[in-house]
């Protein structure tokens, strides 16, 4: 039993750890959650990996760019509801998404700190919250002719990857879970 209250909070902890050193978009919100496995909140009761942080705020709050860079998306992002995406002069790019009210347009350069949209609870989302997320250069985002031709088998092959990466940390984390129960179901637990 303790081996499964350890499992479990090393598990729940590992994405919060990361988070000591980031700036948020939102003032004064609670991050609900983290990079990394979580259980889905939606109640399927399966282990799903985020990707991003969420930060809990009212509906209404203003988002604000982490940094300066030029808006390359605004509108309805898979999941995220209303989402705005900036990219910065290293090629890296946020997401900002679940907004009520979107500020900006594509195309669009923001200083750092700008006002880019306001919190809501559009998309996949079980409440008010800001979805923030980093996203590596490379990773595709956009449509593929929003991006230069060249470089398009590279970002492929950069999401085949993390696609890839993705899967056997699933796997991997689906061995330990079924070790523990196994351990559990001897009686040699303690």
């Amino acid at each position: 039993m303790k081996t499964i209250l350890l499992v479990t909070v090393i598990l729940i902890n590992l994405s919060t750890a990361a988070l000591a050193d980031i700036a948020l978009p939102v003032e004064n919100g609670t991050v609900t959650s983290g990079v990394g496995w979580r259980v889905d909140p939606f109640g399927s009761g399966k282990l799903v990996f985020h990707r991003g942080i969420d930060i809990a705020v009212p509906a209404g709050t203003p988002v604000h760019t982490i940094r300066k860079g030029r808006v390359v998306f605004t509108g309805d992002h898979h999941g995220h509801g209303n989402t705005v995406i900036v990219e910065h002069s290293n090629g890296d790019r946020t997401l900002y998404g679940h907004n009520s009210l979107i500020r900006v347009r594509p195309g669009e350069m923001v200083e750092s700190g700008a006002i880019v949209a306001f919190s809501g609870n559009t998309g996949r989302s079980t409440g008010p919250h800001v979805h923030f997320e980093r996203l590596p250069s490379g990773r595709p985002v956009m449509e593929p002719a929003e991006t230069e031709e060249t470089s398009m088998p590279q970002l492929v092959d950069n999401n085949d990857q993390r696609d890839l990466l993705e899967q056997r940390m699933e796997e991997t984390v689906n061995s330990v879970l079924r070790t523990i129960n196994n351990v559990s179901d001897a009686g040699q637990g303690g």
